[in-house]
């Protein structure tokens, strides 16, 4: 693996990690999967 595929993968993973974890933490992962179920009818 070549030293600039290594920067790629990291900076893709902090990021990916900067975007995920907020949404996670605030709930609005959440809210997003329960409005999309209610909306297509497949509600618990």
């Amino acid at each position: 693996m070549s030293k600039q595929t290594l920067i790629i993968r990291w900076t893709t993973a902090i990021i990916l990690l900067a975007h995920s974890i907020p949404g996670m933490l605030n709930g609005g992962v959440n809210a997003f999967g329960n409005e999309y179920w209610q909306k297509s009818g497949l509600d618990r």
